[in-house]
């Protein structure tokens, strides 16, 4: 024999579980919806942030110098060459740095390890929309270093202002 308040109350729960699961689910993919919405944006940002700071352009520019008892001199458009530089001497090279972009630019100067100690040179600078800006990168001997050819580069990335 069927009891029919046990069958109503049996009803009920059922009804009232699916419900509470619905809305559970409902819960759940609003949760999962701003989830996806906030990675998104994250991801929006980090690649306007990223394309910002990655260079326009970038240049390398070999640096050759030689350490010798007697200066001596070597004029090269393709490399930056110091010539021969007595210990304790420095010499001066002065670079041209042209934007043709329609937008300030940041210069960001570096030089390999190998010479990076010798070299005196602003690491940061703007150059502004259509100008020119002269750099002089000065290489200083100290006393105390062997006669020999030294060789590195020097790197110029050239970043949205």
């Amino acid at each position: 024999m069927k009891n029919p308040l046990l069958n109503n109350n049996l009803k009920k729960m059922t009804e009232e579980l699916s419900e509470s699961g619905a809305y559970l689910g409902a819960k759940k993919r609003k949760r999962i919806s701003y989830l996806i919405l906030a990675g998104i944006i994250i991801l929006v940002l980090v690649s306007i942030w990223t394309f910002r700071l990655r260079p326009i352009e970038t240049r390398v520019l070999e640096v050759n110098f030689s350490v010798g008892s007697t200066p001596g001199i070597i004029v090269d458009a393709d490399k930056l060459y110091f010539g021969r530089i007595i210990p304790g001497g420095s010499v001066v090279r002065d670079i041209n740095i042209e934007n043709g972009y329609g937008c300030p630019l940041k210069v960001k100067i570096s030089a390999t390890p190998n010479v990076r100690d010798y070299l005196s040179i602003d690491e940061e600078f703007i150059v502004e929309p259509g100008s020119t800006v002269k750099i002089p990168i000065n290489i200083n001997i100290p006393e105390d270093m062997p006669y020999g050819d030294y060789a590195g580069k020097i790197r110029f990335d050239l970043v949205k202002a």
